[in-house]
């Protein structure tokens, strides 16, 4: 089904450039995997897949190689792995400069009518699809601070410390397609992006759920944070919130992780400050979950929490809010254009503002309610269902512009 052998010429075939995120490494090294996470990236291959649209993946990683590839997951579509430079120096400019020229083979064998590239490592597939004249896109996910470290560093610093992020937006393409996660993709593409290129901005979509979501008669004594263990998204922030509660009198309440640990060292001090607060039976991590089991995890939580140091507006936020959960996040614009403090969801602006709002929360069910039903209203005014914010992405890559 995918290696190199098996190229051929298609018409309405795409090269799609790469990185290894969070889940595909595990679909594609483990047979019969399903995705956990980053929907994003998974649903417009699905359906390319679902219209028997030929792609050729290409995965840049230092992760894996080649011979570890044992997926049965894509349908219709080729995988190939090169590898990508672990550490920055000389020979890793040689090593991305031998990925333009792998990529370039590839595109000449497969003769595509397109190429996606996604992410900083698919400006290879960028400046490949220019050497060889081919339509090219290109996929921005989220830029975290990205945006902070070209105000401080100013834009000649900023392209010599961040080539290929820079290059996601200097270079010509025929689009430009930006997550709105709350980190500001379109004010850095106002300041270095190309003005002929045609940029993009868009919010993830959301799942439907089909799993019995009613409400319950009593709400599970938990709270629960879905998202990767990485500083970045503060989960000993959290700790700190539970701490806090118990403090209130909540004792009995616990707090749980779900999502890939990408940190070890990050969970390690974690655990060691659960350990120093005594809370070691009060929070758990309970690794990777299917989305029918997160949905159901969230819908009884009494809160899930969305404290990212930037850009909330997330794929696992938009997921609590269509399972009819009661969300806790940031003041951040992206949230605040749709959802409404008290209203909607639990919107604060410090974290020791949350302790107090979640107390409220569990003694007032009446307010509970209303604010479950309000903020999956606000989330269907706002956003498309995904299957509808897909077929929008595809019109883009089958030419449908």
């Amino acid at each position: 089904m995918f290696g190199m052998n098996n190229l051929t010429h298609s018409r309405d075939s795409i090269v799609y450039v790469t990185s290894d995120w969070s889940g595909l490494k595990d679909v594609l090294l483990e047979k019969g995997a399903t995705p956990k996470g980053m929907p994003a990236f998974f649903k417009p291959l699905e359906e390319l897949n679902r219209r028997n649209v030929k792609v050729e993946l290409i995965v840049l990683t230092s992760e894996f190689k080649q011979s570890d590839i044992s997926s049965d997951y894509f349908s219709n579509t080729n995988i190939t792995v090169l590898p990508w430079p672990s550490s920055k120096s000389l020979k890793a400019a040689y090593d991305i400069a031998y990925t333009v020229y792998k990529v370039c083979s590839i595109i000449r064998a497969v003769k595509p009518s397109f190429v996606y590239s996604l992410g900083p490592k698919g400006v290879t597939g960028t400046i490949a699809a220019k050497i060889t004249n081919t339509p090219v896109g290109v996929r921005i996910f989220g830029i975290n601070t990205y945006y902070e470290k070209y105000q401080a560093q100013g834009e000649l610093k900023f392209a010599l410390k961040s080539p290929l992020f820079y290059l996601m937006f200097k270079l010509r393409s025929n689009f430009i397609l930006a997550t709105n996660d709350g980190s500001p993709s379109d004010l850095l593409n106002q300041e270095i992006g190309r003005k002929d290129n045609v940029f993009k901005y868009w919010a993830n979509g959301f799942d439907y759920s089909d799993v019995d979501l009613s409400t319950t008669a009593k709400t599970s004594r938990y709270l629960i944070y879905p998202s990767r263990i990485s500083e970045k998204k503060q989960q000993l922030e959290a700790v700190k919130i539970l701490e806090d509660l118990h403090r209130l009198g909540h004792q009995d309440v616990k707090l749980l992780f779900v999502g890939h640990l990408t940190d070890k060292n990050y969970w390690e001090k974690i655990e060691r400050y659960v350990d120093t607060a005594g809370l070691s039976e009060h929070v758990q991590y309970l690794g990777t979950m299917d989305k029918a089991s997160l949905f159901k995890y969230m819908h009884d939580a009494i809160c899930v929490l969305s404290i990212q140091k930037v850009s909330n507006l997330s794929n696992v936020l938009l997921e609590a809010l269509s399972c009819n959960s009661v969300i806790l996040s940031y003041r951040e614009p992206a949230l605040c254009n749709f959802l409404e403090h008290e209203k909607s969801a639990l919107l604060i602006n410090k974290n020791d503002e949350a302790a107090h709002l979640i107390s409220n929360l569990i003694e007032d069910a009446e307010l509970q309610s209303d604010i479950r039903t309000k903020g999956k209203d606000a989330l269907e005014n706002y956003v498309d269902p995904w299957h509808v914010r897909v077929n929008r992405e595809l019109d883009l890559l089958l030419e449908k512009r």
